[in-house]
């Protein structure tokens, strides 16, 4: 059957035929230098990297598992088979799946496998003759106790005629947490040229530093508080007017990184963990909250990371500054947060978030909610992680878990 390489259209899940290495995907290298020829082959570019991030690793451990089963070298796997279920609350779920044995090289190998596995939106595929045939499916659910029962549940990607119940399979999960990356390939998917943010940076790699829009439509001046005393006239383009670094409690580079993030309506933030960059994040988040009379800030500052963690971290501190945020997304692994939970909040999807002055969620969520948070004034688009030559250097993931964004 004929391959459907249009991106727009095409399905964002593996196929047979990419898994097992018999066609494969029409990846392009990343645009490093000078500009795209379009926002069309941006979106489309990312998008066929972006999800061989997801199919790559799956196929590497198939072919791995075909080569050396049975062997030292084969790769960490699990066998499982399906269940018989006649609960409605658990039909609700899904398939349930009952992992019957871990093949690994070592106890540790077992141990960690079971552990860190199988979460919630991970992408697997099952096979019960050698390969021949791949049924695709995504975790739908895994108990609390998944470690005592070995059972999750799961939903299936396409239709098959295999009678599932009879026979056991062979489990691999893809290397990548596919939930995140099937939220950010629908945008993209859906994504027009004339809905693209900032095209004169992204697209056309425009070295110009815009002022943001609150910078064009009010005052100039803001006050900062610092270590010792607070400084009230601080005229935010010119340099001379700030206080030092060391009088706001940042070293310099902090304090450049500041000035960007304040005075331009894009700015990367870029460094290895424990430069401060949360740190920055909270700075700025702090001055435009106690600013927003001064600047005319009438919409909530949205704040997006990649990951619960890092999102529960920022919004741990920023309990020091504000209380009036809200939390979008799963229950937090922080008691403290949990009263902000949007779910907790009363009243209209717009009520809960319109009067807020920090909106914290992750960037899946983020795209779920985009319509919305659109319509409230915060513009939300898709981003690639490293656009540029110099972004590019810092290409492991790990420094690039926070994202702040403002929309006013």
């Amino acid at each position: 059957m004929e391959s459907n390489w249009d991106f727009r259209t095409c399905s964002i899940y593996p196929t047979y035929d990419e898994v097992v290495g018999v066609v494969k995907a029409p990846l392009k290298a990343n645009v490093v230098d000078g500009p795209f020829k379009s926002v069309e082959q941006y979106l489309e570019t990312h998008f066929w990297l972006m999800r061989e991030e997801v199919v790559g690793p799956l196929r590497q451990k198939v072919d791995q598992i075909k080569r050396n089963r049975g062997n030292v070298e084969c790769p960490p796997y699990m066998t499982a088979q399906f269940l018989r279920s006649n609960a409605g609350h658990e039909k609700s779920k899904g398939y349930k799946l009952k992992i019957t044995n871990v093949q690994s090289g070592s106890d540790k190998d077992t141990a960690e496998l079971q552990s860190q596995s199988l979460m919630h939106g991970s992408l697997v595929c099952f096979t019960c003759n050698s390969f021949e045939t791949l049924i695709f499916a995504t975790i739908s659910y895994r108990d609390k106790n998944f470690m005592e029962k070995s059972q999750v549940f799961v939903k299936f990607l396409s239709k098959f005629k295999e009678d599932i119940f009879r026979r056991e399979y062979i489990m691999i999960e893809s290397g990548t947490f596919f939930w995140s990356y099937e939220q950010v390939l629908q945008v993209i998917q859906r994504t027009e040229a004339n809905d693209f943010p900032f095209p004169q940076y992204f697209i056309e790699v425009s070295k110009g530093d815009a002022l943001p829009r609150y910078m064009r439509e009010s005052s100039k001046t803001i006050s900062i508080k610092g270590v010792d005393q607070d400084f009230a006239s601080v005229q935010l383009l010119q340099p001379n007017s700030w206080p030092t670094a060391a009088e706001i409690g940042l070293d310099e580079s902090q304090l450049i990184s500041l000035q960007a993030a304040l005075t331009r309506e894009l700015a990367f933030i870029l460094g290895p963990p424990g430069t401060g960059k949360t740190y920055v994040g909270l700075t700025v988040a702090q001055i435009l909250i106690e600013n927003k009379a001064a600047l005319n800030l009438k919409k909530p500052i949205l704040v997006i990371s990649s990951t619960n963690h890092s999102l529960d971290r920022f919004l741990i501190e920023l309990l020091n500054l504000t209380d009036n945020f809200v939390r979008i997304g799963q229950q937090s692994k922080f008691p403290q947060l949990n009263p902000y939970n949007y779910n907790k909040l009363e009243g209209t999807w717009y009520e809960r978030l319109a009067y807020q002055d920090v909106i914290g969620m992750t960037a899946s969520k983020a795209s779920e909610w985009r319509p919305k948070l659109t319509a409230l004034g915060c513009e939300v688009g898709y981003m690639a992680r490293y656009r540029t030559k110099e972004a590019a250097n810092f290409g492991n993931k790990r420094h690039s878990k926070f994202k702040l964004t403002f929309s006013f």
